[in-house]
């Protein structure tokens, strides 16, 4: 199943940035996963036949396989990471990671678990609780990514916090690739059109394809939007795949 959504992700990509987007694409990976020694090679032939570069391909993981410590999926981590593919570290929060561990991993992202992120419109704990993820990601040098944003409030939240780049029913709901061109054409025309991006409005820019999960039935076509939005004074025109942080 990885692959087959592997497949789509890096063919649906090969198509948008031959229509001149600079689109990356994202793909869930399991422990199973990590744990297979040709995975490396599979997903640099599937790269290979799409004429894709490794850079605009990014593999996600769950803060509990981090935990999980294998010696075997850290090399195919570090082998995946030497060929120029993106790591992050998917739902982080919710578990124990040793910050020696999280050091030492191949890791270019934190994407912090919704949970944390929904409850920030009621304040208190949960915007400290996402204030030190994200400080903790910068400190590391990684982007950091809010999962299931759902509000404007959440997202300027997020800007004055610092946090690179948002996800979540706010900037879009799944939608299948066909509609998604449409997006990005419409997004596009309106750019131009305005010769600028109207301040503090969500900019699709950055997308994700995920494996789904025992039991779940989305559609396989079906791609989980995730973008970021840029002030007035930061656009530099076109729909760039991953520069600065939610307006805020």
């Amino acid at each position: 199943l990885t692959f087959h959504v592997l497949q789509q992700a890096v063919a649906q990509c090969r198509q948008w940035r031959d229509m001149g987007y600079d689109i990356h694409v994202a793909v869930n990976l399991s422990l199973r996963n990590l744990l297979d020694v040709e995975l490396p090679d599979g997903v640099a032939a599937v790269l290979q036949r799409h004429g894709l570069p490794a850079s605009c391909l990014e593999l996600e993981i769950t803060e509990s396989i981090v935990m999980a410590d294998t010696a075997r999926a850290e090399a195919v981590l570090a082998r995946l990471h030497s060929m120029g593919i993106g790591i992050s570290i998917d739902d982080f929060g919710t578990g124990l990671s040793s910050y020696q561990r999280l050091q030492r991993l191949p890791v270019d992202e934190l994407k912090i678990d919704r949970s944390f992120v929904a409850a920030m419109d009621a304040g208190g704990k949960a915007v400290k609780i996402v204030q030190s993820i994200i400080d903790l990601g910068h400190n590391l040098g990684l982007r950091v990514v809010a999962e299931g944003v759902e509000t404007m409030g959440v997202w300027k939240q997020l800007g004055s916090l610092g946090c690179d780049l948002a996800q979540g029913y706010l900037i879009s709901r799944p939608v299948a690739g066909a509609a998604m061109t449409e997006l990005l054409e419409a997004e596009a025309r309106r750019v131009e059109l305005a010769g600028d991006a109207r301040p503090g409005e969500p900019l699709p820019s950055r997308y994700a394809v995920s494996s789904p999960s025992a039991g779940d039935d989305m559609p396989r076509d079906v791609i989980p939007l995730r973008a970021v939005g840029r002030r007035r004074d930061e656009y530099a025109g076109g729909l760039p795949a991953r520069t600065t942080r939610p307006a805020g």
